[in-house]
């Protein structure tokens, strides 16, 4: 990590040992305050990242941290915007008297990550924004309260005027004390899709209600870590007969290759973990990059922790999978007349109700019965699953036996993988 430090107002330019630009930093008045810019550059494109903060009052302090995976732009204790980088910054070459020419202070941060330890948050700093848990280790970072017996998140939106929130996914628990809980995780995204050179990084930020009036609003549940994500898409959520909690999404690539989904682990429902040993992709058959919403659910006929995975992508219009965990079934659904990825209607989670796809895609085909094809043995890798890893990680097991229902015209598809150990 890399801490720079600077006082508003400034403008001025840093340059690598190259000098190439490395940084700029841009100040104007203005009725409330000054507006402060700053741009930072890097051998991903030749377009800069920006961050900005206005209303500051002459003499704010301004810090700008450095991550591989985020820069952040605090003043006076507050976070005022956030980036996300990829590839090598200039700045990392910037000679120390480069910086002092500049007025900009910059410091070595801890290399352990741990932004608890930093001193970049005032002690009457609070955000309904959502940072991440390493930034917030409390559990509630912020609340949304009553104060007539109305609804405060109804119609709210977070105050942050660069940031949006988006595709809400909601799920219930149960508090310690007995106490149901309402929970809603939704996709925090500064800029409406522009940031990380318009890739999106969106987030998962995470409120949560007893009482449908008073709000908590809790870190960040699913965070942008690793320079080479574009962006978390929607997803759901999953509590196991354990009490483990797991959240499941897809990843977009800044690199446009194949979306792997992946999840994140808690043990008490708010501190989320990346699980490093799940990842699945879709096989070459389909259009990777375009996978994104899996929706967790158990159907009627599954053991407690046994759940199926639908997910939406593309192969050559939009399709729906779905995958289960117990016997590792893989199926396909290409709706007819389908030009664009679909979003996970209603209509198909009777899937997972249903107990075997077949049936519940039998009952929607509108143009004749669907026809029995021969068994297949082994698992094709052509036949839209990677890897051996079923829904908890585990291994698929070496035995595998596959059938395949078909039907010319409105292509519907079902492969349907039975698993032994």
């Amino acid at each position: 990590m890399k801490l720079l430090r600077f006082t508003a107002p400034l403008t001025a330019a840093a340059a690598d040992t190259k000098r190439q630009t490395a940084l700029t930093v841009e100040s104007r008045a203005g009725e409330s305050g000054f507006a402060v810019r700053v741009r930072v550059f890097s051998d991903y494109s030749a377009e800069p990242l920006t961050l900005a903060a206005s209303d500051l009052p002459e003499g704010a302090s301004l810090a700008l941290l450095l991550l591989p995976w985020r820069i952040e732009l605090w003043a006076d204790g507050w976070l005022r915007d956030e980036e996300w980088p990829c590839g090598t910054l200039f700045l990392t070459d910037v000679p120390d008297e480069a910086w002092a020419a500049a007025g900009i202070t910059a410091d070595s941060a801890p290399d352990n990550h741990d932004r608890a330890n930093l001193t970049l948050r005032a002690p009457d700093f609070k955000t309904d924004c959502g940072i991440s848990a390493n930034d917030a280790p409390e559990r509630i970072i912020g609340q949304l309260l009553s104060q007539n017996g109305e609804n405060p998140a109804e119609g709210w939106k977070p105050s942050d005027p660069g940031v949006f929130a988006g595709d809400c996914m909601p799920y219930t628990d149960t508090d310690p004390d007995g106490v149901e809980r309402y929970h809603v995780l939704y996709l925090k995204d500064r800029r409406h899709h522009r940031s990380k050179w318009h890739k999106g990084a969106h987030q998962w930020a995470h409120m949560s209600t007893r009482d449908l009036k008073n709000w908590d609003l809790h870190p960040l549940a699913v965070s942008v870590d690793d320079p080479a994500e574009g962006s978390i898409c929607t997803g759901s959520w999953l509590r196991t007969a354990d009490g483990t909690h797991y959240l499941y999404y897809t990843v977009r690539q800044i690199d446009a290759s194949p979306a792997p989904i992946l999840r994140s682990v808690s043990e008490d429902g708010y501190a989320f973990r990346r699980d490093p040993e799940f990842r699945i992709e879709l096989s070459d058959r389909y259009h990777g990059p375009s996978a994104r919403d899996p929706k967790i659910v158990r159907s009627k006929d599954r053991a407690e922790d046994g759940a199926d995975l639908c997910l939406a992508g593309r192969g050559s219009a939009g399709v729906l999978g779905l995958l289960r965990a117990e016997r590792l079934v893989l199926s396909h659904f290409q709706p007819p007349r389908a030009r664009a990825v679909p979003d996970l209607p209603q209509a198909l989670l009777g899937l997972a109700d249903a107990g075997e796809p077949g049936h519940s895609l039998r009952e929607r085909a509108e143009d004749g019965p669907l026809e029995r094809a021969d068994p297949l043995h082994g698992l094709p890798s052509d036949r839209g699953l990677r890897g051996d890893s079923d829904l908890h990680g585990g291994p698929a097991g070496s035995g595998r036996t596959a059938q395949v229902l078909s039907r010319s015209g409105n292509t519907i598809a079902i492969l349907r993988i039975r698993c032994t150990p």
